[in-house]
């Protein structure tokens, strides 16, 4: 965690007993989650100790002789097998419910993998729960057992806003069904407990799979198993192996020490942006924004061909940064063209290049079909906190957002004086302020003509 810089500051005067007035952040924060009030949780159910001793008595079975077992669980044992108790150090004498409970705790703790996450002292021998990776690209797919796979997948079947597109999952599905490495590694990391779907059960406690549920999206899932097919146990042939030159290799370094120290808690790294096709035929070029030369924005010979490619309808594709326009209830605006595709009016938030044109970010504006829609990078949960207060303000401003007005904090590079005017805004819910920090920024208007 970084210094927080909350140390304590002069606040000016003094208290009633003559002492320097002081600020002290830390201690104003303790005092808040302290008095905030807590969701009262329900009671525990009573413990009950057969189930206890049964729980124990399945870890303990796996090292134990039955009379050990029994040994320890009645009042512990000092020195069965040499001396060597392992986790169940936590049973000798005198073994009454809350050791059971360590060593219950214990077990636990290996058999779900903890310490393969988090350092927990006493857990630095713990094994991994996983197989060994190294090789599983090479892996028989005859060895893969997809058990009750199939079965799950008949009364669960995969979800288009949690499994991708329609494409990726008829592929996955096919791969299943073929008993492929791809469609093993794709459900083992979407429903891990799928594969003993309906027997788990059957078996023992201690028998049932282990793997936990992860909260992947479709892109990360479809990465992991892409880097697992890959692991082949022979490094990659130099041609595969990605060199970045100087200025990527810093970006991709950079990116490590932006995750490491969580700076997207915090900071917006990147906002959201918007992928889409267009008609060049029916394309309305870029009105340019009067500006000096000199701050106008550049792009290099090779990114304006990039953006003149055609794929193999003659449409062109393009990326813009930015936000969509909002209606008067705070919902996206989102019209349709003559063929029924969703339209979006935006507001950029960073020059695009669009069919050999700048689109500044205070240029023109087009209608645009939106084919694929990445989510921001970072938000930064400060920020997602002062939006809905800075909403409130805008509201009290003008009774409610205007048609096409862009939604509260969704603002473009700001000036530090217009940061500071609009944190001033929204910590203080002073509509004065807001008023002052919207500084208006130009978004994509619509024009006469429906484009791709």
């Amino acid at each position: 965690m970084p210094n927080p810089l909350l140390a304590p500051e002069p606040a000016g005067g003094k208290t009633p007993d003559g002492r320097p007035r002081m600020s002290d952040p830390a201690a104003d924060l303790a005092a808040y989650l302290l008095a905030s009030p807590s969701e009262r949780l329900a009671p525990p159910p009573p413990l009950v100790t057969a189930d206890l001793d049964a729980l124990a008595r399945s870890h303990l079975v796996k090292r134990f002789t039955d009379t050990e077992v029994g040994s320890l669980l009645a009042g512990g044992v000092l020195a069965p097998r040499g001396g060597d108790l392992g986790d169940a150090v936590e049973l000798a004498a005198p073994a009454g419910v809350e050791a059971k409970l360590r060593y219950v705790g214990r077990r636990t703790i290996r058999k779900r993998g903890c310490a393969g996450c988090h350092d927990i002292p006493g857990f630095e021998d713990a094994q991994p729960i996983g197989p060994a990776l190294a090789d599983w690209g090479r892996k028989q797919e005859s060895l893969l057992g997809f058990e009750q796979v199939e079965r799950f997948l008949e009364e669960h079947p995969p979800r288009e806003t949690l499994d991708g597109s329609a494409a990726d999952r008829d592929f996955y599905l096919a791969t299943i069904s073929g008993k492929r490495r791809e469609g093993f590694a794709w459900q083992k990391l979407r429903a891990p407990r799928s594969f003993d779907y309906k027997v788990a059960e059957q078996k023992e406690f201690n028998e049932q799979l282990t793997m936990g549920q992860f909260s992947f999206s479709p892109d990360e899932r479809e990465a992991i198993v892409t880097f697992l097919l890959g692991l082949v146990a022979d490094p990659p042939a130099p041609r595969y192996v990605h060199a970045p030159d100087r200025r990527g290799g810093a970006v991709i370094e950079g990116r490590k020490v932006l995750d490491r120290y969580g700076c997207a808690e915090c900071h917006a790294l990147r906002m959201e942006h918007w992928s889409f096709s267009y008609d060049p035929s029916s394309w309305y070029g870029a009105t340019a924004a009067a500006a000096y030369d000199f701050v106008q924005p550049k792009f290099t010979e090779d990114e304006i061909a990039r953006s003149l490619r055609r794929d193999r309808r003659g449409w062109g594709h393009a990326e813009v940064v930015g936000e969509g326009r909002v209606d008067r209830s705070g919902e996206l605006i989102v019209d349709e063209d003559d063929e029924g595709n969703p339209l979006y009016v935006f507001s950029l938030w960073e020059p695009a290049l669009i069919n050999g044109e700048v689109w500044p970010v205070s240029g023109a504006g087009a209608d645009l079909r939106a084919a694929d829609h990445g989510a921001a990078r970072g938000l930064g949960r400060r920020v997602a906190m002062l939006y809905p207060r800075g909403g409130r303000g805008r509201r009290c401003l003008d009774g409610g957002l205007g048609p096409g007005a862009a939604a509260p904090g969704w603002r473009g590079p700001a000036s530090p004086a217009r940061l500071a005017l609009q944190l001033l805004a929204v910590a203080g819910d002073d509509p004065a302020l807001v008023d002052h920090a919207d500084a208006p920024i130009s978004a994509f208007a619509r024009r006469g003509s429906r484009t791709g």
